[in-house]
């Protein structure tokens, strides 16, 4: 049977984030951490949530709220853009009351008594846009060629 961990490893869920889930043993990296903080959310498991935020941030944490997002929403893939040493870029998308969403964060961790903690988010810097071509106005002539006005003509 092909029962493969939530987390996108390839490996099986019993040898990939279960044993970090039923705290059988600790993340070795922050990927591994953050991998299995996900797969905490698509089993619902808010308890683990909570054990692996750093201890400095456990009485900020909402165990309540994090269970309602976790049960409101449909996980469907996880994504490791790039890590760093402490940090792990990642993408998970999932459905919410039926629209797809995507969850871009760039996790940041650290190491304390030999345990990997989660301590908090930066979001992605985003990207201006860049137009390759030069804008076309409403009164500008069509790009097309045909010598009308663009609103009389492509924009219709």
């Amino acid at each position: 049977m092909n029962n493969l961990c939530p987390c996108g490893s390839g490996i099986d869920y019993e040898h990939c984030c279960k044993p970090l889930l039923m705290a059988e043993r600790s993340a070795a990296t922050p990927e591994e951490l953050m991998r299995s903080r996900y797969t905490a959310y698509v089993k619902k498991n808010i308890d683990y949530l909570g054990k692996t935020l750093h201890p400095d941030l456990r009485k900020e944490f909402d165990p309540k709220a994090t269970l309602e997002w976790a049960e409101n929403s449909n996980w469907q893939k996880l994504e490791i853009l790039k890590t760093e040493p402490n940090i792990v870029e990642f993408v998970a998308s999932y459905t919410e009351n039926g629209q797809p969403r995507k969850h871009h964060e760039i996790s940041v961790f650290q190491e304390a008594a030999g345990c990997w903690y989660y301590v908090g988010a930066k979001r992605p810097e985003s990207k201006p846009f860049i137009r390759e071509t030069a804008k076309v106005g409403r009164n500008d002539k069509c790009p097309c060629g045909s010598g009308k006005k663009y609103k009389q003509c492509c924009a219709r």
